[in-house]
């Protein structure tokens, strides 16, 4: 399918979210427990503050197509929040980036842990985080239940084509078969807690 990726150049702003974003998350005691723990303790800050942008960049752009004023609650909001990156309408999104020194090849691998994969996250959201020209660009989601029959299945040690080593059991999709990002907002709208949809819609236990 055609790809219709969101392209967002990066502000001083965003990356002081993104900061008090990770902060927070470690601050949680995720820092020690993330699939990646075997990795040193600046490349697992690291990882946290390149998710954060994703999720910074994402959470701006459902805010800005909320034409139906659904509440959108991100980890800095001072409610109580849950095990995920963004709630939106009653659905809970796990927001998956990676980064590298270029842009964005819709034949490019993205991966979401195994152990993310089996939690109870209604869809996952991916980007990408250019850190040359310091963009973040919105690539597309999958509800997780597509994401578990259509994805590839990766151990720890695998090595892709190119040469790069999957760090820990992951699920992997190429970008060209995610939902269109441009579709999201929609989803929401359409299939949140009054249409009965979503983790916490009515009547249903999280």
């Amino acid at each position: 399918m055609e790809q219709n990726y969101v392209y967002v150049r990066l502000t001083p702003a965003h990356l002081e979210r993104a900061k008090e974003s990770a902060q927070i998350k470690a601050e949680r005691g995720k820092l020690c427990s993330i699939a990646g723990c075997h990795k040193p303790l600046a490349g697992r800050w690291q990882a946290f503050f390149t998710g954060s942008l994703g999720e910074v960049i994402l959470a701006d752009y459902l805010r800005e197509t909320n034409d139906s004023g659904y509440e959108i609650l991100t980890p800095d909001d001072p409610a109580a929040f849950e095990e995920a990156d963004v709630i939106a309408n009653g659905w809970h999104l796990d927001v998956k980036t990676r980064s590298g020194k270029c842009g964005v090849r819709d034949g490019y691998w993205m991966f979401v842990e195994r152990g993310s994969a089996e939690h109870d996250t209604d869809l996952f959201a991916f980007s990408w985080y250019n850190r040359v020209d310091q963009s973040v660009t919105l690539l597309g989601f999958l509800e997780r239940d597509v994401l578990l029959q259509c994805a590839c299945r990766f151990n720890r040690g695998d090595v892709l084509d190119n040469g790069w080593t999957i760090p820990c059991d992951s699920y992997g999709v190429r970008i060209r078969e995610l939902e269109n990002i441009s579709y999201l907002p929609t989803l929401l709208r359409e299939c949140g807690i009054g249409c009965g949809y979503g983790r916490h819609a009515e009547g249903v236990k999280a």
